[in-house]
């Protein structure tokens, strides 16, 4: 990963105040990749809409609806809201039934264990409410978050930066002293956009040198690189 595995920390979060970690979920805190693909794939067929799979990954930061709306243009299939609605309601029923299935990755629960009681914790993710806050559940993993923004909040999805700072409005913090962790290009763009730094993991829906092309403040293969992410968050 070059020079973002070896650069200095405290020259890239030196200035930076830190008060709280935002996380994303889907391919950051979880292995959700394949689910997520093989579930949109299934329901967009039954639309009669046609995509490739790195269609889907790459679009997975925008969140579903708009995921949805573009998989549909792109086929040149007519939608309103309702066959939208309709369509997130089945996408919402099969992951629903996929819970037990989701992976949390290996040293997940280890660093969110390790912040809780120093940091305050955000999760800022494009997720769907239901099937989220059902994983939370199942992994009681709830307790960890002060703030949890989602898809149905109803803001502008990443790369603009709403959902990051809709964050830092509802802790009271400056955007500035807040760290975003997370697998995404629009992430990157959300956070440089928000003026906040961004801690890219390649565990998700993007490779390493993706990432890099976006110029992240900070590069880890996966949440199991506990001490670096503490050494930036603590």
């Amino acid at each position: 990963m070059g020079e973002y595995s070896t650069r200095g920390l405290h020259a890239l979060f030196g200035e930076v105040n830190v008060q709280s970690g935002y996380f994303d979920f889907d391919g950051t805190l979880a292995g959700t990749k394949r689910d997520i693909i093989e579930g949109l794939q299934k329901i967009l067929s039954e639309a009669g809409c046609v995509v490739d799979d790195d269609f889907i990954a790459k679009r997975t930061g925008i969140g579903a609806r708009l995921l949805i709306k573009e998989a549909l243009e792109e086929n040149k299939i007519p939608y309103n809201d309702d066959l939208i609605e309709k369509i997130i309601e089945r996408l919402l029923r099969t992951r629903m039934n996929s819970l037990k299935r989701i992976r949390l990755f290996d040293g997940t629960v280890e660093l969110l264990d390790s912040l809780y009681e120093w940091i305050r914790i955000a999760l800022a993710t494009m997720s769907l409410r239901k099937s989220l806050y059902g994983i939370l559940k199942e992994k009681k993993l709830a307790k960890y978050f002060e703030v949890v923004i989602d898809a149905d909040d109803g803001i502008k999805p990443k790369p603009a930066p709403e959902t990051f700072l809709k964050c830092a409005t509802k802790m009271g913090l400056d955007s500035k002293n807040c760290v975003l962790v997370g697998d995404s290009v629009a992430g990157i763009k959300a956070a440089k956009a928000a003026g906040m730094k961004y801690m890219a993991v390649a565990s998700g829906f993007y490779i390493a040198d993706e990432l890099i092309k976006e110029d992240p403040d900070l590069l880890v293969d996966s949440v199991n690189d506990k001490e670096t992410i503490l050494s930036v968050l603590l």
